[in-house]
């Protein structure tokens, strides 16, 4: 009888890792569940595999070595499984024997070689002999043939647990079980004390003498792989029991596979946690290497029952945005989004990798927790458009590289506990450019653009050094009228439809610096808004709107940063690449730590003109529109000076861009500052003034700088440290001298 009390047996001998140590924890607690204790449960824990039965570690042991009947493992579809030549003496002694424990084995033997003898003769027939296996077998034998060989549409498709069929390359799984049930039951010629020992070490992981034989993919470290040993290649060593109870533990996988085989023509993909492999997220992960897919197993550490368990493998749900997770890419965002059975924790991954000839080995390629990570969400946008890439046939070799980055980096983002999405958009945007410079790829391929704001939500963009981010988000938010597509983008970026290419108008995205880019880009814009204010004879008011319609403003931190070339060109130049393929939203904000950086007199004289069309006060801007004329004296003039200021009309004149990125700085700035006297708000510098400190780059630097979206209230400020008002209105004594933002506060729009 079982007694009434549980003893919690923790197997250090069985570990998630390698893929021999992870079968044996599941073999232990489906035999045990089946044979001895259907209470049983089982869960990982970091030492190992916890069983809790209510048989203690004597009855235990007792059970395996004299209780524990063996699964009829049979393959006579395979020539060395014992029905031909090879294996026979072992397979024959099984037959042969008068043990109770082995009866089903036998009863199962007298099937196969009846099925044999009439089928297994002709190769040809090998799906039909697998098909009448499965109708004749006994129950108990069943489980092994929907494990390793599966039949969808009248053809055989071989889950990889168990390699082809139940064979890797020369090795037979079902021989070598033969081979080692014979050692473990005592039919072989080992010494009683010999099976203890081999138990004792299989299940706690104490030392013990091994056999020699090839524990094949199961476990690499011990197969006798070359060089493991100073003379080439040392003999494979495995320990009878880990053997058995790994086959046993093999066959919780038929659980899932028929069904979901019978759904599916990509075998590998079909059987459970059983996915396409992806050349990331581990140390040797390569492109060329082959593979037959990736096993990613579930450890869970609540204590379930074996029932409980068996449905887990059963249905091993795990889904990325409502479709059955095919690819390893699919399933570590699947462990972000909660879209695995509630109860597991983490995965362990194991990599089923072609080397040393045509042999496989299970790599343990690390383990990936289940926690909700909804930066994870966004990589959802790039699966059509990967998917087109993938299948667009004969592309450039830099179309297969760039591909492979992007899914490496998607991986890393995905697997990490905090997800960093900005490595994952510069490797998009590099991807979409390779894509572009292939006329056949881009035939089939479109442009890519992704949903701005679920990315950028996803993304820290008030960290103190992402300086060159925000600039990047800001110029990439900028929106002309209604048409909520980036202004900034249609300038420099080549467009195409179809094989119709639209060449870039401000060439040198990716060849020259970006600052460069953006400052020529805001020349074209100058030229381009004349042309349009020309045609719309919108003549009230000289000058050119060659801000944005609309944006996320910047903070003026930012922009002085950008206006005096502190930033990273580099970092800048790969961040506008990448947030380019955003369609951003408007009305963002974009928050930015307080710096005490000092305004340049240039910035501080040019910043007021640019500013979108009525943009004096411009979208959510004090003052908007104003509550007087745009000069002082009239009837209804604004009451205070910074009003005055608001209602200030001041637009550049087209010129003024060219000149700043000819390096010409001092022409526009004396017009600046005449147009500021003319519209009588007294300026305190002039052109030379304004111009002192300036570098060899500095108009380019500002020629950019005036194209970032600023808050309209920070173009006041800057008029109103330039025009400062009458003494009673407090003005700043020295307002050219002043950090912006007074050195404190935080910097936000």
């Amino acid at each position: 009888m079982l007694s009434a009390v549980t003893t919690e047996h923790r197997l250090a001998g069985c570990q998630p890792e390698p893929l021999l140590s992870y079968l044996k924890g599941l073999g232990v607690l489906r035999l045990v569940a089946e044979q001895a204790d259907p209470e049983a449960t089982g869960c990982w824990a970091p030492d190992g595999f916890v069983l809790t039965c209510r048989l203690d570690e004597e009855r235990l042991a007792r059970f395996f070595l004299d209780d524990y009947q063996p699964t009829p493992i049979l393959s006579p579809w395979n020539g060395s499984s014992g029905f031909g030549k090879e294996g026979e003496q072992e397979l024959g002694a099984i037959e042969r024997s008068d043990l109770a424990r082995l009866a089903p084995f036998r009863e199962a033997a007298l099937v196969a070689r009846r099925l044999w003898e009439r089928l297994g003769g002709d190769k040809g027939r090998k799906a039909e002999l697998i098909a009448a296996c499965r109708a004749e077998f006994p129950e108990s034998a069943v489980p092994w043939i929907d494990a390793s060989a599966v039949l969808v549409d009248d053809r055989v498709v071989y889950p990889p647990v168990l390699g082809t069929g139940g064979n890797d390359g020369r090795l037979d799984f079902s021989r070598n079980f033969h081979q080692r049930i014979l050692e473990v039951v005592g039919l072989g010629r080992s010494a009683p004390a010999s099976r203890r020992a081999w138990l004792d070490a299989a299940l706690d992981g104490t030392p013990s003498t091994l056999l020699p034989a090839s524990p094949g993919q199961f476990d690499p470290g011990a197969a006798g792989a070359p060089n493991s040993a100073p003379t080439g290649a040392a003999d494979g060593l495995v320990n009878p029991w880990d053997w058995v109870l790994l086959i046993e533990g093999s066959l919780l996988f038929a659980a899932g596979a028929a069904r979901r085989l019978a759904a599916s023509t990509a075998g590998r993909a079909a059987a459970p946690f059983t996915v396409e492999a992806s050349a990331a997220g581990y140390a040797t992960a390569t492109a060329a290497e082959k593979s037959r897919g990736e096993l990613w197993l579930p450890l869970w550490s609540r204590p379930a029952p074996y029932g409980e368990v068996r449905r887990l493998f059963a249905e091993a749900r795990a889904d990325w945005q409502g479709r059955r997770a095919t690819s390893a890419l699919d399933l570590v965002r699947a462990t972000g989004d909660l879209g695995v059975d509630r109860g597991i924790t983490a995965f362990s991954r194991h990599v089923l990798a072609e080397r040393n000839g045509r042999s496989t080995i299970a790599t343990p390629a690390g383990r990936v927790g289940v926690t909700r990570r909804p930066a994870v969400v966004p990589l959802s946008d790039l699966d059509d458009w990967m998917n087109r890439v993938r299948r667009a046939g004969d592309a450039p070799a830099a179309i297969g590289a760039g591909l492979r980055k992007l899914e490496r980096v998607m991986f890393s983002a995905a697997a990490s506990p905090r997800p960093d999405l900005v490595p994952v958009l510069v490797a998009a945007a590099e991807l979409n450019a390779a894509v572009a410079r292939s006329a056949g790829v881009r035939a089939l391929v479109p442009d890519l653009r992704l949903r701005g704001r679920q990315w950028l939500n996803a993304i820290d963009i008030a960290h103190p050094k992402e300086t060159e981010l925000r600039l990047a988000v800001s110029l990439a938010s900028g929106v002309d009228g209604a048409s909520g597509r980036c202004a900034l983008r249609r300038l420099v970026m080549t467009g195409w439809k179809g094989e119709v290419v639209s060449p870039a108008a401000v060439q040198g995205v990716g060849i020259r610096p970006a600052i460069e880019v953006v400052a020529a880009a805001h020349a074209r814009r100058a030229i381009e808004r004349t042309a349009d204010q020309r045609e719309e004879r919108a003549t009230d008011q000289p000058g050119v709107v060659s801000a944005f319609d609309r944006g996320w403003p910047a903070s003026l931190a930012d922009v002085v940063a950008l206006a005096t070339g502190q930033i990273d060109e580099a970092r800048f130049d790969q961040l506008l690449r990448a947030f380019l393929l955003l369609d951003i939203p408007p009305g963002g904000m974009l928050r930015a730590p307080a710096r005490g950086l000092p305004v340049p007199p240039a910035l501080a004289v040019l910043v007021p003109f640019y500013g979108p069309a009525g943009g004096e006060g411009g979208e959510g801007g004090e003052g908007a529109g104003g509550e007087g004329g745009e000069g002082g004296g009239e009837v209804g003039e604004p009451a205070t000076w910074r009003h005055r200021l608001a209602a200030a009309r001041l637009r550049p004149e087209a010129s003024w861009v060219a000149q700043l990125v000819a390096g010409q700085v001092e022409a526009p700035l004396a017009a600046a500052v005449r147009r500021l006297r003319i519209a009588g708000l007294r300026p305190l510098v002039d052109a030379k003034c304004a111009s002192l400190g300036l570098r060899p780059r500095s108009g380019v630097w500002l020629a950019a700088a005036l194209l970032v979206p600023l808050r309209p209230e920070k173009r006041i400020d800057l008029l109103n440290r330039v025009c400062p008002g009458p003494e009673d209105e407090k003005g700043p004594e020295n307002p050219m001298q002043q950090n912006h933002e007074q050195g404190g506060g935080n910097a936000q729009a």
